[in-house]
């Protein structure tokens, strides 16, 4: 067996949206905590919602890497997974940190998305270990490869 990790996606943009949004969250919940009337409490909860939200994705981008444990026998192939295309719900869960997997491992059981927080270098170094690990070629010869 071989273990692979990918480090967390690191999205600048997701973390920097997330961050204003749960400082305003903070800001807005603070200005209401005084008032006891229902148009601040469903504020509230909206707020906590929304406060969550962030954090998961905060938390995501941070602090979650993949792992994957391959047999050697189980994988077929290794190729780039395509790039989502702009404006598709793909690539607005790309974005947050989401989905966005650069590699696709073909095995026995079917593809597996992963590496949604290599680069380009470290997805070639991943390929050049499976298939060292494999002892045969993998990638096709348009995947990423190490110089």
């Amino acid at each position: 067996m071989l273990q692979i990790t990918s480090p967390p996606p690191r999205r600048i943009g997701a973390l920097l949206l997330c961050l204003a949004m749960a400082v305003g969250l903070s800001v807005m919940m603070q200005h209401n905590a005084g008032k006891a009337s229902p148009a601040p409490l469903a504020g509230w909860i909206v707020s906590v919602i929304m406060l969550l939200a962030c954090l998961c994705v905060i938390g995501r981008n941070l602090f979650f890497s993949e792992s994957l444990s391959v047999a050697r026998g189980a994988i077929v192939s290794v190729a780039d997974a395509d790039r989502p295309t702009y404006g598709t719900m793909a690539w607005s869960m790309s974005w947050w940190g989401f989905r966005g997997q650069r590699l696709l491992i073909e095995t026995t059981e079917g593809g597996i998305p992963f590496g949604i927080g290599l680069s380009e270098r470290q997805a070639a170094d991943i390929i050049v270990r499976l298939e060292a690990f494999c002892g045969r070629q993998l990638a096709a010869a348009d995947a990423p490869r190490r110089a």
